[in-house]
């Protein structure tokens, strides 16, 4: 779920401004993303143009879901709010409707 989290956020954070250029700071962007970096180092460090294309591609990889995953987590927080009302409204009704005389 996390990393759900942070891929939504890191996502709408470089829709809108494009991902940094520091080497430290892709890195720990790959490493939240799962971003294998291997063989994006040159003899003097870290390609960075090359970080920021697979930093891209995984970010759009994921957009495709993205839209899914919201629908299936929205339907089951519906579902999930139908039941606790149904079971809210049996209880009253059990308690206060069918044995009025009960304490």
């Amino acid at each position: 779920m996390r990393s759900l989290v942070c891929w939504v956020y890191l996502n709408l954070k470089y829709q809108l401004r494009p991902l940094p250029t520091d080497p430290v700071h892709l890195e720990k962007i790959a490493i939240d993303l799962n971003v294998p970096l291997a063989f994006t180092y040159k003899w003097h460090g870290l390609d960075v143009a090359l970080a920021q294309e697979r930093i891209h591609e995984c970010l759009k990889s994921f957009r495709w879901r993205a839209p899914l995953v919201l629908v299936v987590l929205s339907v089951a927080l519906i579902i999930s709010g139908i039941i606790s009302q149904c079971y809210s409204l049996i209880k009253f009704a059990m308690d206060n409707v069918l044995e009025p005389g009960r304490p």
